[in-house]
């Protein structure tokens, strides 16, 4: 069964809204990861990832994919066939954005182009 596995949420500073979670909420940090334009701290509770993402700079790649400024940017879930459900989204007539070249397979659409959130 599909199951949530992470939100992620665009901080404007990666420092201080991981040490909220991990000082407020008992998060855990269990990694930090530098890619081309965006840096990210991957905190958990033992049972889901929270994802702090902060961009160089809102021109980055993937930074307006939730809109300007701070945001939950997306959430992922975790499937076992992620070719099929991502035909099931765009049979939904959602716009896959990333994830057909992705070593992970990871699908993200856009809400704003799916049927069903316009319904």
């Amino acid at each position: 069964m599909p199951r949530i596995n992470h939100i992620a949420l665009k901080v404007p500073d990666l420092a201080q809204a991981s040490a909220l979670y991990e000082g407020v909420f008992g998060f855990r940090h269990v990694s930090t990861v530098k890619n081309p334009g965006r840096t990210s701290h991957h905190l958990s509770d033992g049972y889901l990832f929270l994802t702090m993402i902060q961009y160089d700079s809102e021109d980055a790649p993937e930074a307006g994919f939730a809109g300007a400024g701070p945001c939950i940017h997306h959430f992922g879930i975790v499937v076992d066939d992620p070719a099929a459900y991502e035909a099931k989204l765009l049979e939904a007539g959602c716009e896959v954005l990333s994830g057909r070249t992705a070593p992970t397979r990871c699908a993200r659409a856009s809400t704003r182009s799916c049927r069903a959130w316009a319904a």
